[in-house]
Parts: C-alpha cells; structure tokens; sequence
C-alpha cells in the first residue's frame, strides 16, 4: 500500500558544542519547533521514532534515549522506536517513522534525531567515534591507514635521535 505522507512540520536546535545543555533539553527543543510548524498539538503524536548513536558513551544514556527525551516534554503513553544506525540514525528513525504512515499504521509520527558527542572530557567524545569501526578488524584498518599515508607521503617522518 502507498499513501503519500507529508511532513507537516520541522524543527531543529542550532548547531554547537552546548556544552551546558543535555541531550533531553536538545531534543525537546527540536521537537517543539516541529509541533509548533506543523500546526498540530502534541497530543495528535501517535509514535516516536528516535535516532541516536552515541549517547551512551558520551552522556551514559542507554536503552531509553527517546522515552528519556520525550519524557521530559510531557510526551509520553506512545511507542517510542529508539534507531541506532551510526551516522545514518536520524535519517533511518525519519525513513521509519515515514514508511509506518505510508503504510497507514499511524496517522501522525515524530522523527527526531538528536545527538550530543561534546563533552568536556574529550575522551569520551573520541569513544563514540573509536567504537565506530570494526572493531575485530581494528589493527588492521590502522594498519591500512598508516599504508596509505606513508604512500601518500603524508605520513609523519620518523624520528632518529
């Protein structure tokens, strides 16, 4: 079955490191903008689909990303899809939650992706990303990667002291 789905509103938070502000306060203010473009309530939200890589080594946040951010802006009592997808999550929660309404299981579906990998503590920004590979294949990748620069002549020199 096609239907045609229309986005009926949008919304975003402006892009920093917003180091004071949590990944709830984040999204809450992209999905307020978003019911507020559309011209809807809150409550016309049937279901949430919610991409997010890395909150959980940046912020500790597992499990329950999107019910912790919608939570906290009152919406609660739907499902709520958390999408892991690495840097396709907000895309893929936003495919989802279109392909649920073309397919006429929801009338009204919010995507949002949102995603804090500032932190104070770089480490753990850097653990997001160190996590994003093949983790198996690791010491080879690096390997390659070393390969290719050195081949490149990009390669830092070695130092003979």
């Amino acid at each position: 079955m096609k239907m045609n789905v229309v986005i009926a509103g949008v919304g975003m938070t402006r892009f920093g490191k917003h180091l004071e502000t949590g990944l709830k306060a984040l999204g809450c203010e992209g999905v307020q903008a978003a019911i507020k473009d559309s011209g809807l309530q809150a409550d016309d939200i049937q279901v949430a689909y919610v991409g997010n890589a890395a909150a959980g080594l940046v912020t500790g946040q597992e499990c329950i990303r999107g019910e912790v951010v919608l939570r906290a802006m009152g919406l609660g009592r739907i499902p709520v899809i958390n999408v892991e997808n690495a840097c396709a999550s907000a895309s893929t929660a936003f495919n989802q939650a279109c392909a649920m309404v073309s397919a006429g299981y929801y009338d009204v579906a919010l995507a949002l992706g949102v995603e804090k990998l500032y932190h104070e503590d770089k480490r753990k920004s850097f653990a997001a990303f160190s996590g994003a590979v093949d983790v198996e294949a690791l010491q080879d990748i690096l390997a390659s990667l070393a390969q290719n620069a050195k081949d490149s002549g990009s390669g830092s020199a070695s130092s003979g002291a």
